[in-house]
């Protein structure tokens, strides 16, 4: 069902696959609606999946860009006198 519904779709600029498009409707006519409920559910839960996962990798490579090294003040008070001196 899944690479029917993808050969259906085949992007939106080229309107996709008719073929597969006619195939999917054919097995989804014949869904009871306990089926098609739990194919739902199914479809959504891979997507949901599918979505922290992307969210996942993209948190792990953005990660080391995002960790600077934590400037401690001086023991001379640099940072903290730079702080005070900017009120």
């Amino acid at each position: 069902m899944r690479t029917l519904s993808r050969e259906a779709a085949g992007g939106e600029r080229t309107g996709g696959d008719r073929k597969a498009a006619t195939e999917l409707d054919r097995l989804l006519a014949g869904v009871d609606p306990g089926t098609a409920t739990q194919l739902a559910r199914a479809f959504t839960t891979f997507f949901l999946l599918a979505n922290v996962a992307e969210q996942w990798h993209r948190a792990r490579e953005e990660s080391p860009r995002r960790r600077a090294p934590i400037r401690w003040a001086s023991s001379s008070g640099g940072w903290s006198r730079r702080s005070a001196a900017r009120r």
